[in-house]
């Protein structure tokens, strides 16, 4: 009997396939884009974002502790900054939709405002702000010029309660409930995009569920329903065209999820992007996604070298295919301490701490052969279906592998990911 694997010993040599490369960060293009030396950047998810190619975060250099928000061009080779407000108290919960800035902001005395800035004249932003019709806002987000956020509300006997906020006549705000949960259960996290929110919620593990908002007429929306399965919730999710992303548990163990047209709740299949352990990794923060990227930050423990251990970062992001692939790459590893990152478009915008301070960068990711999957004839995976291949199809003609058959032989040991058409 023929074999073409070799045996050495009890050992048998495989054949692997070539490596895959995988999307990256494009080392010509990453930045550090806060560069004013007074500059205070708080990075934690939920404080900074990136859209239509600007970056905005919340600052805390004033002296006197009040928060302000600055943004920044990233196509300005000179990364100088433009101030946004500088009276932003206890600012928190910044989001970003094309050139409105949306964020939290709770005055010593009086009422908690959700904040606006419009930044299309960045020399002379356009802020004004409304009062959210709950007592404290947990979540909010924005998508064009509708603004979502829950809470816990007085008005509806203390549940959780979803709003949309109409902000395209600054002199009239019009609000509107979307949803009350019921007694018991609670938002655990909220997106909006385009006319949809979304948000997920629990009651009493293992019961959880995704709700998707359709907006189009807010005072009658649509909302259906996603039942997740045993032991699994989600508490931070977002949304870009087709694809929901999500960071949940499952079983306690951190996991990233997405779900491909989520908006069918019937026909779910939540995908697994990462989980807790892989290559000894475990979840720090995001996920944040748009268009067919999302990223999130992981950590790990690392020898150093006085034998001493230390924590490694790791921007972390996926490609989302139009079929419902995806593809899982590091863009950016890191000693120092990698809070947080958004993306817009391929451009990434990350925190890292460095020495006490906090500094935001940015890069564009660029794709490699099989971020987009492979084609079934592409047999040497190089991201074209030739001659090549058909020379590798036509070399093994009749052969066979089928075990216990004195005709045939080993065949090649491999570790494909799916197989994408």
């Amino acid at each position: 009997m023929r074999r073409r694997a070799i045996l050495t010993g009890a050992m048998l040599v495989v054949v692997l396939c070539p490596a895959v490369l995988a999307m990256e960060i494009d080392s010509n293009s990453i930045a550090e884009i806060t560069t004013d030396p007074c500059h205070q950047v708080v990075g934690w998810q939920g404080y900074f974002g990136v859209s239509g190619n600007v970056a905005a975060w919340i600052d805390q250099r004033d002296p006197c502790g009040v928060g302000r928000v600055y943004g920044v061009n990233l196509d300005d080779p000179c990364h100088q900054e433009f101030l946004v407000d500088a009276n932003a108290p206890s600012a928190s919960r910044l989001a970003m939709s094309g050139h409105v800035v949306v964020y939290h902001v709770l005055p010593v005395s009086g009422p908690q405002l959700l904040r606006v800035a419009d930044i299309t004249d960045q020399s002379n932003p356009f802020i004004f702000g409304f009062f959210p019709l709950i007592e404290y806002v947990s979540y909010v987000d924005v998508s064009g010029r509708v603004v979502a956020y829950s809470g816990n509300d007085a008005n509806n006997s203390y549940r959780d309660t979803v709003y949309a906020a109409d902000i395209s006549d600054p002199n009239n705000i019009r609000q509107c409930v979307v949803s009350v949960l019921p007694t018991d259960h609670y938002a655990s996290g909220l997106t909006i995009d385009g006319n949809r929110i979304i948000w997920s919620a629990n009651y009493w593990e293992p019961n959880a569920y995704v709700q998707v908002a359709d907006i189009t007429n807010p005072n009658e929306p649509n909302i259906v329903t996603a039942f997740l399965p045993e032991k699994t919730g989600f508490d931070a999710v977002d949304a870009s065209g087709s694809w929901l992303v999500a960071h949940g548990m499952y079983q306690w163990q951190d996991r990233i999820y997405a779900v491909h047209g989520y908006g069918d709740v019937n026909n779910w299949k939540i995908e697994t992007l990462w989980k807790q352990g892989d290559n000894g990794e475990y979840y720090h923060s995001g996920p944040r996604i748009d268009g067919p990227i999302t990223v999130w930050v992981t950590s790990t423990w690392m020898p150093s070298f006085d034998g001493q251990q230390e924590v490694e970062y790791f921007l972390k992001a996926a490609y989302l295919t139009g079929n419902g692939g995806f593809t899982v790459s590091t863009l950016v590893r890191d000693t120092n301490e990698i809070d947080a990152a958004d993306v817009w478009q391929s451009q990434v915008v990350w925190s890292k701490a460095v020495g006490g301070v906090t500094d935001l960068f940015k890069g564009l990711v660029k794709l490699a052969c099989g971020d987009w999957g492979y084609k079934r004839g592409d047999l040497d995976r190089n991201c074209k279906v030739d001659f090549n291949d058909f020379a590798i199809f036509a070399e093994d003609w009749l052969e066979c592998t089928m075990p216990d058959d004195p005709e045939c032989e080993f065949g090649l040991f491999r570790y494909e990911g799916p197989k994408l058409d």
